[in-house]
């Protein structure tokens, strides 16, 4: 029984470990709401204020 045990520990920490790499690996989604709109006036302020503008 000791070493079915020990057998069953790897095995768990291997589906533990495959179920994580399918997390981490999914697609996140883009910012959306609040989050958007600092998004784009952050983008509309580094545009206005970009090096090629300067010259």
């Amino acid at each position: 029984m000791g070493a079915l045990v020990w057998l069953l520990i790897p095995a768990v920490v291997g589906v533990g470990a495959g179920l994580w790499s399918l997390l981490v690996q999914r697609v996140h989604t883009p910012p959306l709401g609040r989050e958007f709109a600092r998004h784009q006036r952050m983008k509309e302020v580094l545009e206005r204020n970009s090096v090629a503008d300067r010259r």
